[in-house]
């Protein structure tokens, strides 16, 4: 059951919120509203989901300073659909970012009190 938000996503009371990333050094955070779209290449079988967006961001988000994150794990859908000559948001990406898997020695890393059988479960 999807949850529908009918209030402003930019309000002070939204549940987005407003984020403020701390990692970054000053001159390169981000201040404003954030939206983070996960899985994005999961929505490839709706063929317009791009140009809905891009209407969206021209027009009801135009003056919102969004900062907007789309992430998907299917590269080729992101490289195409997403980001390439064809596509409504085309050259609207102020920056990119592939991330590779982890390997079995980065991933135990993050469960330190396990055993290394419980590692190879996790």
């Amino acid at each position: 059951m999807s949850k529908v938000i009918s209030q402003d996503p930019f309000s002070a009371h939204s549940p987005i919120g407003t984020l403020h990333s701390t990692t970054l050094p000053a001159k390169r955070r981000i201040h404003g509203p954030q939206l983070s779209l996960t899985n994005f290449h999961s929505l490839e079988t709706n063929p317009t989901i791009t140009a809905i967006l891009q209407h969206t961001i021209d027009h009801e988000w135009k003056n919102k300073n969004l900062f907007l994150i789309l992430c998907g794990s299917s590269a080729s859908f992101m490289e195409t659909e997403v980001l390439g000559a064809k596509s409504p948001l085309y050259g609207r990406a102020t920056s990119t970012l592939e991330l590779t898997g982890f390997d079995y020695w980065e991933s135990a890393s993050f469960f330190p009190r396990y055993t290394h059988e419980q590692k190879l479960l996790s």
